[in-house]
């Protein structure tokens, strides 16, 4: 149990005002409110923070990441076709390393924001408390990025194996004649399609990449806070004390 409120360095919560993250932003207000609290020595028990709650930070992890790398899985194929001067981008179907780089940032800009994000998170601990929430957030996002990872993998081997077969490109190239489309417009369209079924597989490897600098990021901050809070206690800069029994 924690201690009674007599005592000044700890915060007790009451049952009647749980949090109940319902999205990422709101995770991070709590987190860094917490922080807050324990930099200026005001203690949390960590056991406040439930299995519930634990379950709500991780599942607001898992939706919010998982969402944001779908963004990165439909512009993956979009920044490899630009590589391989299947889309041209600016109007130049012969792209500069300008182009390039803009095609990369294009893809991986949700990836990279959504890290340096969950980063920024990764920072906001000391004790056992906050370091409950911002474990099981980031721990959440890691699972969604590479749910999503998986997802656009198969996703894009099914694209690239089973629909845009000859057979099946022929078969909806006849259909859209029957419609009386275009005979250019029809090659076109053929050509587009059997451009985004060579870098399909591509795509799907660029984004167990982006995924694996995703994770990346957020670990070396996690790891760098965990060694400063240590030094941190042991010089007695700030005085957090972990119930644990």
């Amino acid at each position: 149990m924690a201690k009674e409120s007599s005592s000044p360095d700890i915060l007790p919560i009451s049952q009647g005002n749980e949090i109940k993250p319902r999205g990422l932003l709101e995770a991070m207000a709590y987190i860094e409110q917490s922080y807050a609290n324990e930099c200026g020595g005001c203690q949390i028990d960590p056991r406040f923070l439930t299995t519930k709650l634990r379950l709500e930070f991780m599942e607001v992890g898992i939706k919010s990441s998982f969402a944001s790398g779908m963004v990165m899985a439909i512009l993956a194929p979009v920044a490899i076709g630009v590589f391989e001067h299947y889309i041209p981008i600016f109007g130049d179907p012969d792209p500069t390393w300008f182009d390039i780089i803009c095609a990369w940032l294009l893809a991986m800009s949700f990836a990279l924001g959504y890290a340096f994000l969950m980063a920024k998170v990764a920072i906001k601990f000391i004790g056992p408390y906050t370091r409950g929430m911002v474990v099981n957030l980031i721990g959440g996002t890691f699972v969604g990025a590479i749910g999503k990872a998986i997802f656009a993998m198969l996703a894009y081997h099914f694209l690239r194996y089973i629909v845009l077969t000859d057979s099946t490109m022929v078969w909806a190239i006849l259909k859209l004649h029957a419609a009386k489309i275009k005979p250019g417009t029809l090659a076109e369209l053929y050509y587009i399609a059997m451009g985004f079924k060579g870098v399909l597989l591509s795509s799907a490897y660029f984004i167990q990449v982006g995924t694996a600098i995703f994770i990346f990021i957020p670990s070396v901050v996690l790891t760098y806070t965990y060694f400063r809070n240590k030094k941190l206690i042991k010089a007695g800069i700030v005085n957090v004390k972990a119930h644990l029994n």
